[in-house]
């Protein structure tokens, strides 16, 4: 990564209040309305003011994914607070009952609970396979298959 360009990206922009190089960090979830008829406004879901209990929900949290973008070349993004959080989003989101998802066999343990435990309880079919050997990835994919999940490499094999 170009070092100018991540530090243009991160002092580009002024902090809204105290005119400082970086963004203010707000460790809140609530904020206060200038009046009734603005937070109605808000929870309808209305253009404009977004920082309730949604994605973003901090003014800090909508700097830090502006700012990835930019250093990514992305036009949006979302931040979890987790890599389980994201897999969970991805997979609950993406996935619906009667959907066949194909998993590597060597895979994060809390990620493989996820996938064994939870999932089929949305009617999502789960299968693990050996993703070493591609005729067997191949032949485990089904007409209903809608996500193929692994590492690479898988956790257990990195140097």
């Amino acid at each position: 990564m170009n070092l100018a360009l991540a530090l243009g990206v991160f002092v580009k922009e002024k902090a809204i209040i105290h005119s400082g190089p970086l963004h203010s960090i707000y460790q809140t979830s609530t904020y206060v309305f200038d009046s009734a008829q603005q937070a109605a406004a808000v929870f309808s879901g209305s253009p404009g003011y977004r920082y309730i209990r949604s994605v973003p929900n901090t003014p800090t949290h909508a700097a830090f994914v502006k700012k990835i973008c930019s250093l990514e070349g992305g036009e949006d993004g979302i931040a979890f607070s987790s890599g389980m959080a994201a897999e969970t989003v991805v997979f609950l989101s993406l996935l619906s009952s009667k959907d066949h998802l194909l998993a590597g066999d060597i895979i994060y343990g809390g990620t493989y609970g996820l996938i064994d435990s939870l999932l089929p309880k949305f009617g999502i079919q789960i299968s693990f396979v050996d993703t070493t050997d591609i005729d067997l990835v191949k032949s485990a994919i089904k007409e209903n298959t809608r996500m193929l999940f692994w590492r690479l490499p898988p956790i257990p094999l990195c140097p």
